[in-house]
């Protein structure tokens, strides 16, 4: 086979194989993990030959990626003993061969790949779903492309079905949906409410198809359907269909169903016990992951039963059978109970204890222990009752009691001190809010037991679960909450810092973990000053208390605009908030304070603060005015915005400024005045604008207008129709009447007997700015001389050329700036405004040409 033709089907292959994954594998430690997991899988009995081809495909890959070639070739091997023809086995294969230089064997399966079963759109499409069942095998970064591909194979397959590939699309858009698996804003499902629909929707299809075969799949389906409709308390409110059927379903359904399917499988077991401990049932749960874990003992299983042990601490040390097994002198109990209590930060605004749960009511009172607070930030009993009261109104007692726990910081235990959560402060509680604050796992308060048997053997199963997979930090974290309620901040603080530390190579990839991770490094220390003696260590403490709530701060402002509740529900910003209005209102406190206010999206409060400084500032500083002017512009004054950047605008202070970011000031300031058709305003405003490009333009030695007899714009229109051509006018009238251009179309200002041409190249080397106008237009009435012009413009004058392309024609200047028309601009009602607009697209676009690249080359 000759060598071009060779790569070339080379690389058609390779597109269709699992090396397509190359770009998603993050290192040989990851590797190795994902291969026990994939290994432990094919050990269990799967009720579909497809799957398990497709794993041991995705075996045979990462062996071959880690240098293994014989245990690479050993898994292909057993794929191609099952029956289905399957493309990425036999592209894996030619790819191994290749890259073992048998070229010979390697185009011999080449040539397997032309016949008639390899080319049917079948097979190409179930390996769409292999390579989009790889990606949701790879993690949360990878779950969007799984999604895609699973939708697209179902898609193409139709009418046929195939419901392995629908419960795979459903676990992945079940998994997009948890808070914890978010990866960046523009890859965040905001709302998951349709992701779960649809979910739930390919589960339920799954469930209802007619087939005995397959009954492992329908089992897992049962605990996935079970874990979406969870605190919902049927199917019927999340997909509203077949009434009669889905009202029957409900969490506890889903389980049960699942049972009596596959009461031994691993997955079913692993499922139903996590279910167990979210309903508070923690022996069974226990118990069931127990077995899980006999089945299979992997990283996931170890680490739900360590959180079940340690719901067994939080239930046992709020049970009321603490103030009876006092009463009876039960010393054991007293001397383990006694040594229970809670670590709070020290600037927390309420703090409160749960202390009776009664069948219609429960009480609260105020904590007494005052150095756990400061006296100012005590909620007064009957304030703190009437609040609770007010909370709980139109609430069931089941509400009322899972109220009662969120006052209680989610934690469920009987302790001395609660921090009520800021976002219930305000008495304005919706159910997902209470559902944020609980999925978001981050708590201020923590029940301690020294010594704890059960917290001591769930640290155990932490730290297998992280021997047998590195990367597990859900599961470091958890072992640092532990550590906490162990009573052992240093320990803790080890696992915290592991999670956010540079070094692992996870830079804010997964932004809620590390929110929490910065938030419980700096509950941590700060609760170490109370323990400290040393006023250096002390200072220490505070101080890297203090940065670890900026970095959290700085991680929640890349993604409060995706999930604005972080902004009520993290314990940093109150607390940094209160230490640095407690100091002393310098003009650098003030910056901190404005600071903080901008990551939280707190403009307005950012503007008072930043108004402080420059009443404190004997001179203005032109950052703190840039500053200013920014959060300004959040907030939409533009009025303010505009007079705050005037008073540097006939100042050497104003060289300072970024360029680019005065002039979109007012060219944003313009737009709003269009919007609002204050068109004396937008005026003003495109003036400044086009001043400033004047200003900049000249400053290139581009468009120097020395001779005043030439005109700010030369429009070159090729049809040569000045009078009638419905682009010319208006594109000329907006110029001349917005901003009071000079502006000629053509060679129409030529004296007689003078070189047309001669006049076009003179023009547009005099003028600031070309105007070139490019649409359909009849060949027989084209001017010669602006073809001619043309020529001149391509060699001397681009970097000042603007083009604007009647929207469906055709352009061959790569890499200029354009501004598209549509076909139906023309016929407009309101001329004025079109206008308007059209001027505020073409300033943008000379304000790239001009301001911009000047502002990159200083």
């Amino acid at each position: 086979m000759d060598s071009e033709i060779h790569e070339m089907k080379k690389k058609e292959t390779k597109n269709s194989s699992s090396f397509i994954l190359d770009e998603a594998l993050e290192g040989r430690e990851k590797i190795r993990e994902k291969l026990n997991q994939l290994e432990q899988d094919i050990e269990e009995s799967i009720d579909t030959n497809q799957e398990i081809i497709w794993i041991h495909n995705f075996i045979s890959y990462l062996y071959w990626k880690l240098g293994d070639r014989q245990k690479a070739f050993e898994a292909i091997e057993r794929a191609k003993t099952l029956d289905e023809p399957n493309l990425i086995t036999y592209c894996n294969e030619i790819l191994f061969y290749d890259e073992s230089a048998e070229y010979s064997q390697s185009e011999k399966l080449m040539e397997k790949l032309e016949n008639h079963t390899f080319k049917q759109k079948r097979v190409r499409t179930q390996a769409d779903a292999e390579i989009a069942y790889c990606y949701s095998r790879l993690g949360p970064k990878h779950h969007d492309k799984a999604v895609q591909g699973f939708r697209q194979a179902i898609k193409d397959i139709s009418p046929e079905r195939n419901i392995f590939w629908e419960y795979r699309l459903a676990l992945t858009l079940r998994r997009q949906c948890h808070l914890h698996q978010m990866l960046k804003p523009d890859i965040l499902v905001i709302n998951p409410v349709d992701n779960r629909k649809e979910a739930a929707c390919l589960l339920y299809k799954v469930l209802v198809f007619d087939s005995k075969k397959n009954c492992q799949i329908k089992a897992r389906a049962w605990c996935e359907l079970g874990k979406i409709i969870f605190k919902d308390k049927n199917l019927y409110e999340i997909i509203e269909i077949d009434k009669t059927e889905t009202l029957k379903i409900d969490g506890r359904k889903c389980f049960e169903e699942a049972f009596k399917l596959c009461p031994d499988d691993y997955h079913v077991l692993h499922s139903y016990g996590s279910h167990l401990r979210y309903n508070n049932k923690v022996e069974e749960s226990k118990a069931c992951l127990q077995e899980a874990i006999r089945l299979r003992d992997n990283p996931s299983s170890r680490h739900h039963l360590a959180l079940t042990l340690k719901r067994l601490v939080q239930i046992e040390n709020s049970t009321p059978k603490y103030t009876r097994n006092l009463q009876e002198g039960d010393h054991s109990t007293r001397n383990r109970r006694c040594s229970s209590r809670v670590i709070t930060m020290p600037e927390q605004s309420a703090t409160m204890s749960v202390v009776g749960l009664g069948v219609n009511q429960f009480t609260l009172r105020s904590n007494q222990d005052s150095q756990f607070r400061s006296p100012e930030d005590t909620f007064k009993h009957q304030q703190s009752h009437s609040d609770v009261k007010n909370l709980c109104e139109g609430n069931t007692q089941k509400d009322c009691r899972a109220l009662a726990n969120e006052l209680c910081d989610l934690s469920k235990c009987h302790s001395k001190t609660r921090k009520l959560p800021p976002i219930l402060k305000k008495g304005l509680v919706s159910k997902s809010q209470k559902n944020f604050i609980a999925r978001k796992k981050s708590p201020v308060s923590i029940c301690v037991s020294r010594d704890n048997p059960l917290l001591l053997e769930a640290i155990d199963h932490l730290e297998k679960a992280i021997e047998m997979c590195a990367g597990f930090d859900v599961a470091r974290y958890e072992k640092g909450l532990i550590y906490r309620m162990l009573d052992k901040p240093d320990e803790a603080l080890n696992c915290f810092s592991y999670i956010t530390s540079e070094s692992c190579g996870k830079p804010y990839e997964y932004p809620i973990m590390f929110v929490n991770a910065y938030e419980q490094q700096a509950i941590c220390k700060l609760g170490l000053i109370a323990q400290e003696s040393d006023q250096e260590k002390k200072v220490a403490l505070k101080y890297d208390a203090r940065r670890c709530m900026w970095n959290a701060i700085t991680v929640i402002s890349g993604v409060i605009g995706a999930l604005p509740m972080l902004r009520t529900a993290n314990q940093c910003f109150p607390t940094l908030k209160k230490m640095l209005q407690d100091e002393e209102q310098s003009s650098e406190t003030l910056k901190k304070l404005a600071q903080l206010h901008e990551k939280m999206e707190n403009n307005e409060e950012a503007i008072e603060c930043y108004k402080k400084i420059i009443e404190l500032l004997d001179d203005d500083d032109p950052n703190i005015l840039e500053k200013l002017v920014k959060n300004y512009l959040k907030v939409d004054d533009f009025d303010n915005a505009i007079c705050t950047l005037s008073l540097l605008q006939y100042t050497d202070k104003l060289k300072e400024f970024d360029k680019s970011f005065y002039v979109s000031t007012y060219i944003k300031g313009a737009k709003i005045s269009l919007e609002k058709k204050d068109f004396d305003m937008a005026k003003i405003r495109f003036l400044k604008v086009y001043e400033t490009i004047i200003f900049e333009s000249n400053k290139l030695g581009q468009d120097k207008k020395d001779d005043e007899s030439f005109p700010d714009v030369l429009i070159l229109d090729d049809c040569n129709e000045e009078g009638v051509c419905q682009w010319v006018k208006p594109i000329k009238s907006a110029l001349e009447s917005f901003i009071k251009l000079q502006v000629v179309v053509n060679h129409m200002d030529c004296l007689p007997g003078k070189s047309t041409l001669e006049y076009l190249n003179k023009t547009m080397l005099k003028a600031r700015y070309i105007i070139l106008i490019l649409h359909e237009c009849n060949d027989a009435k084209k001017d010669e001389f602006i073809k001619m012009a043309l020529i001149e413009l391509r060699l001397k004058h681009l970097a000042k050329t603007l083009f604007i392309r009647v929207d469906g024609f055709s352009i061959d200047f790569p890499g200029s700036k354009e501004v598209i028309l549509s076909l139906d601009d023309s016929n407009v009602e309101n001329m004025t405004l079109w206008q308007g607009n059209l001027l505020y697209n073409m300033l943008l676009k000379m304000v790239e040409m001009f301001v911009i690249k000047d502002d990159k080359e200083m």
